[in-house]
């Protein structure tokens, strides 16, 4: 597992780091424990990451996080290279299909 820090290691070191899913643990629940699925990042990276998609709510993929790699930090060509590596390992997952219904308690026996 790589490791991004943002712009210098003493930064990182003062604002935490943070486990990120690669895969969205909402969308891609049977992924959310796999340690092929996430990569450390500090704290800073991590919500900078999720601005650049909308929001935390916002369910992303590996290539999202490669495309925020390339644009904010395209110097760090191995993490770019491991996080390919990572999607072939991944595969294609497909977003999990579970909805939830919600009734009215009226209608509950």
């Amino acid at each position: 597992m790589l490791t991004l820090m943002g712009n210098s290691q003493n930064e990182s070191y003062k604002t935490g780091m943070h486990s990120h899913h690669l895969y969205s643990a909402a969308e891609y629940p049977y992924l959310a424990a796999s340690v092929d699925n996430l990569i450390t990042i500090t704290t800073d990276v991590h919500d900078h990451f999720h601005q650049f998609m909308g929001g935390f709510d916002k369910p992303c993929t590996i290539d999202d996080f490669i495309k925020f790699v390339k644009h904010y930090h395209p110097e760090n060509t191995k993490l770019i290279i491991w996080l390919q590596q990572q999607k072939q390992i991944l595969g294609n997952p497909q977003p999990s299909q579970a909805h939830v219904l919600y009734l009215p308690a009226s209608r509950v026996s």
